[in-house]
C-alpha cells in the first residue's frame, strides 16, 4: 500500500513501555531514599547493598540509552507519518497495522498524563488504531490531529 512521501517516525508506546518507565521510576526513587539513609547515617561505610543498588541503576539507565539508539535505526516499534496515512512497525521492525486517513471515521483521545498518551482511531470494519507514546510530548498526536483536519503535518 502507498501512502505517499514519509513526513516523520515517531517511536511507539505500549502497556510494556509504561510499565518499565514505571518501575525504572520506582527504582530510582529506592536509590535515592537508600543513597540519603547512607549518608544521613553517620559513622557507615559503604554498604554492599549500595554498591548493588548503584549497579541496577546504572544497568536500567544503561539499558534504555542503548534501546533509544537502537530502536530508530532498526525501525523498532515506531510510527511512521506519510501523507495518506500512518503505519506502525512491531518489535521486529516489520509493519504491524496500516491505517490511511480516508479510513479514519472518528478520533478519540484518553490516556492523557505523565506516563503516556493515547490517540485511538476508528475505522470501518476493524479495531481502532490506537497511537501510543510515552510520556508528555505529543508531537505524534498533534501531526495526526492536524493532518485529518487538512493542514500540513509540518
Amino acid at each position: 500500500m502507498d501512502l505517499g512521501r514519509r513526513l516523520g517516525d515517531y517511536a511507539a508506546g505500549g502497556v510494556t513501555g509504561v510499565t518499565i518507565q514505571l518501575l525504572r521510576r520506582i527504582v530510582l526513587l529506592f536509590f535515592i531514599i537508600v543513597l540519603i539513609g547512607t549518608v544521613a547515617e553517620p559513622g557507615a561505610g559503604p554498604s554492599p547493598a549500595l554498591a548493588w543498588l548503584i549497579t541496577l541503576v546504572s544497568i536500567a539507565y544503561g539499558a534504555r540509552i542503548a534501546w533509544h539508539r537502537l530502536t530508530p535505526r532498526q525501525g523498532i516499534r515506531r510510527y511512521y507519518l506519510h501523507e495518506g496515512g500512518l503505519i506502525e512497525t512491531g518489535l521486529l521492525g516489520h509493519p504491524q497495522d496500516t491505517i490511511t486517513w480516508a479510513d479514519v471515521i472518528s478520533v478519540r483521545e484518553m490516556g492523557m498524563t505523565d506516563s503516556f498518551t493515547r490517540l485511538e482511531l476508528h475505522r470501518h470494519g476493524a479495531a481502532p488504531f490506537a497511537v501510543i507514546t510515552l510520556g508528555r510530548r505529543r508531537e505524534l498526536q498533534d501531526a495526526v490531529l492536524r493532518r485529518l483536519s487538512g493542514r500540513p503535518a509540518s
